[in-house]
């Protein structure tokens, strides 16, 4: 074998240093001779990689125009990565066994100087294969050249390359920079119908860190391209990161200057976003807004810092800021500002509603479609149109990547009527989703953090059609069978109220269990945070066999404590009557709304279902249009009016002047009416609103009063008199209203 002269070895010794050590910095990589083996072209050669030779280095000859190729096999399954670099230590193609196949080609490599190159063997690293074993390799060249050149044949400089250099914004080159080495790349690269993410070979490592200046608890979590997070309760990931100090971590040890770092060693480490979430948990010696800056580096080069300043978190709230930063296939690297991402965030939409209109594309029930969301796409969006009444679900299951999904429904209008985040693990599903009106809806396939979010990957979405068949939880409960059946089941400690008023008007709940109608509360799970850990929890209102009675019936479901308990929470509520089922509704609401929905048993015992949704405010109410034909009331004058299934709300205006004093009184004069009112201001804005005017006690009622509020402004104001939950309650019947204004 030709001996190395001092200029060669140098040179190998150099580029293994770069290349290798900075994969190996704590192993001797040099335990093997420090000579490479020759390979000539189209002769296979078998070496070995063991705790003593975590690299091989081959060298060979090319001719300028050469095209050449290499084959290399392992013989366990070992996963290779492979290098090519020219003498000045230049790299000129790469490739890795990404898939642990064993195998691992470099094809129509064209070769543009004469002279000698070399080939790097290693272990793939962050790919769960074996890291020793025996493998084959053999490069091909055009030419067919199988002489080594002479160092006086091929002189070229002794030049340190530089892999895979990173600049803290893209496409920016200094005037007086010069050009360095092409960065190591694996021939797996993104585009733009794939979420499959190329790799790149960081010499320098990577660097995170986050840095406040509080006594509080703030937490750092990056997740990278696969997936993966790292963050103080998961400290390593497979492509070498790691997670370093849990700075003021339940306040148990406090630094006014805290710091948390996640790093990464050298590496091959994937492109694309990798995304950057910093949290306030919790104050400790204070409870205010905390400023905090986000610091990176690629291979020693320092990003551009991302500052930004979070409010102290709400209960069962989390306070997060969302940003990212991006790594080419090239391996540049630059960082990107996000902003502050609350829980009510999760409905907001990620484009203008008339962007994402223009943008839909169809979508049929049962036929599934599938897309790729990333930083350069961060939704897409798909058109359904459905029929007052409908119910729908939509499932967004992510395919590839790293992809946190988020997908949203919204109506013609612009407003997000249904969405979830997180269903099972980071998938998203909005199960029965009931539809208030006939028209075109939206389903938005997105990711958490949208724009802002850094998770990236292929998804599948699925718009299906209602299913009427009971929930296997509820299956085997052995619950008495009755005429009407009410079940709500829930998963977590929290304590949900379930009430049914009959159509008499009366409601079976904890506080009236048995009603003269026959409905009785059988199962109150979780009552005044009772919790019992055998079971999960159960409520069920039910009529025995025989007190079946017309009319319309209204389930409500109130979240009225999380009994410390701050999981995401999700109920089933299913109605079934004559044992058919008629209602299945999977909602998960937030600490303090109800979930209404009504049941309407005709006297041949025909079953219809209404709509279902949230009691809120007078936004649930489309009363705007209603407001030029509205009937003025005089102050002092008692006016009558009808609430029904077909008329559920009423309008009324007056005019007021800045300082005036009203009061309001609606109230129900016959059948079952649960009243509600709202005032709104000349300007749009909600002033006050009245479900029960008196909620407790022996006085308890159900009729609405406001009272005594201070008028802000001159101009028209909006009397909404309509019932309980508006167009989701059940309670019908004539009421009064009467303003009093000074």
């Amino acid at each position: 074998m030709r001996m190395l002269n001092s200029r060669t070895l140098f040179i190998y010794l150099s580029i293994m240093t770069i290349l290798v050590l900075g994969l190996f910095p704590t192993q001797d990589i040099f335990a093997q001779d420090a000579q490479p083996n020759i390979l000539n072209s189209g002769e296979a050669v078998v070496s070995t990689l063991d705790a003593d030779n975590l690299a091989r280095v081959f060298l060979f000859a090319a001719t300028a125009g050469d095209t050449l190729s290499v084959q290399a096999s392992s013989e366990n399954g070992m996963a290779l990565a492979l290098v090519i670099t020219d003498e000045t230590g230049v790299s000129t193609a790469q490739s890795i066994d990404s898939s642990a196949t064993g195998s691992v080609t470099l094809e129509n490599v064209v070769v543009a100087d004469a002279g000698n190159y070399y080939l790097i063997v290693f272990a793939a690293p962050g790919v769960f294969s074996p890291k020793e074993g025996t493998f084959e390799v053999a490069v091909t060249t055009t030419s067919g050249s199988s002489v080594i050149l002479d160092a006086a044949e091929a002189t070229p400089a002794v030049v340190e390359p530089t892999v895979a250099a990173a600049t803290a914004q893209p496409d920016v080159v200094a005037e007086d920079s010069q050009p360095t080495a092409a960065p190591v790349v694996a021939d797996t690269t993104t585009t733009d119908t794939t979420s499959e993410e190329s790799l790149v070979l960081i010499s320098g490592g990577m660097e995170v860190t986050l840095n406040w200046n509080a006594a509080v608890d703030m937490n750092l979590e990056v997740r990278d391209p696969n997936g993966e997070s790292l963050f103080w309760n998961n400290r390593t990931s497979s492509i070498g990161g790691s997670f370093g100090f849990d700075a003021n971590g339940l306040c148990e040890v406090i630094d006014t200057e805290p710091a948390e770092t996640a790093s990464w060693t050298s590496g091959f480490v994937p492109t694309g976003s990798y995304e950057i979430l910093v949290f306030y948990r919790q104050g400790c010696d204070t409870n205010a807004p905390v400023s905090f800056t986000v610091n990176g580096t690629v291979n020693g080069v320092a990003l551009d810092p991302i500052t930004g300043t979070l409010p102290p978190p709400q209960p069962n709230q989390d306070s997060v800021y969302v940003s990212r930063f991006e790594l080419d296939a090239d391996g540049n690297a630059f960082s990107v500002s996000g902003g502050v991402y609350t829980d009510a965030s999760l409905s907001i939409l990620p484009a203008l509603p008339a962007e994402i209109q223009a943008n839909a594309q169809p979508i049929q029930l049962d036929s599934p479609v599938q897309g790729l969301i990333d930083s350069r796409q961060p939704y897409l969006a798909y058109t359904y149109t459905g029929n007052q009444g409908d119910v729908i679900s939509a499932t967004m299951t992510a395919l590839s990547g790293s992809l946190d999904t988020l997908v949203q429904v919204m109506d013609e209008a612009g407003n997000v009527i249904y969405f979830n985040d997180d269903f099972n693990g980071t998938d998203s599903s909005i199960p029965s989703a009931r539809l208030i009106q006939t028209g075109t809806y939206y389903i938005v396939a997105t990711r958490y953090g949208k724009e802002f979010g850094g998770t990236q990957g292929e998804f599948n979405l699925v718009l299906s059609g209602p299913s009427a068949d009971v929930p296997p939880e509820i299956v085997n409960l052995n619950l008495p069978v009755g005429d009407i059946q009410v079940i709500l089941t829930w998963n977590t400690n929290a304590d949900l109220q379930l009430l049914v008023r009959d159509p008499a008007g009366e409601g079976v709940f904890d506080d009236n269990p048995i009603a003269i109608s026959g409905g009785t509360l059988l199962e109150n799970g979780n009552v005044n945070c009772t919790v019992d850990e055998t079971q999960p929890p159960l409520s069920y209102i039910y009529w025995p066999v025989g007190t079946l009675r017309p009319g319309t019936y209204e389930l409500d479901v109130w979240y009225q404590a999380d009994c410390s308990d701050i999981r995401p929470i999700e109920f089933t509520l299913t109605a079934i009557v004559n044992g058919e089922v008629a209602i299945v509704e999977t909602q998960r609401p937030v600490l303090g709304q109800n979930f209404v929905i009504s049941l309407e048993i005709l006297p041949d015992g025909s079953v219809t279902a209404g709509l279902g949704g949230y009691a809120g405010g007078s936004e649930t109410v489309s009363y705007r249009p209603e407001i030029e034909s509205a009937i003025q009331i005089p102050a002092g004058q008692e006016v009558f009016g009808n609430i029904s299934g077909q008329n559920t709300f009423d309008v009324y205006v007056f005019d007021g002047l800045a300082g005036d004093i009203v009061t309001i009184n609606m109230s129900a004069v016959a059948s079952t009416l649960d009243t509600k009112v709202f005032l709104v201001s000349p300007s749009g804005i909600e002033l006050a609103d009245n479900d029960d005017a008196i909620v407790s006690g022996p006085n308890r009622t159900t009729n609405s009063e406001i009272t005594q509020l201070l008028l802000p402004e001159d101009g028209q104001y909006v009397i909404v008199a309509t019932r309980y939950a508006t167009l989701f309650g059940g309670t019908v019947g004539g009421y009064s209203l009467l303003l009093r204004q000074n």
